[in-house]
């Protein structure tokens, strides 16, 4: 299987069952994967082979999904980081939040 036009997804969570089905879910769907169980993992991959999107997880040990994100926002050649999450109101602020500093 080629990588070279395939898009490159990095997925970020400290959850191994969650990366293994996410994983399995792009690669059937021809989509190049990398896996990242921590956000500082996550920076040093996006800095080594910057991906077309990142989908990264909010709750984690050792940086969260808002403090990596925060260091994702200042590698130069990615262009932006989307965070969703759909449960507490504070949390939602702050994915906007994030996003808009990055502006």
């Amino acid at each position: 299987m080629s990588t070279v036009n395939q898009p490159h997804v990095l997925v970020v969570d400290d959850n191994l069952t969650n990366l293994a089905f996410i994983s399995a879910l792009l690669q059937e769907e021809d989509y190049h994967v990398t896996l990242a169980k921590s956000g500082e993992k996550a920076l040093n991959l996006a800095k080594e082979s910057p991906p077309d999107i990142i989908l990264l997880d909010i709750t984690m040990d050792g940086w969260d999904g808002y403090e990596t994100c925060q260091h994702l926002k200042k590698v130069p050649i990615l262009n932006k980081t989307l965070m969703t999450r759909n449960d507490l109101l504070r949390n939602r602020f702050l994915v906007i939040k994030s996003a808009l500093l990055s502006l």
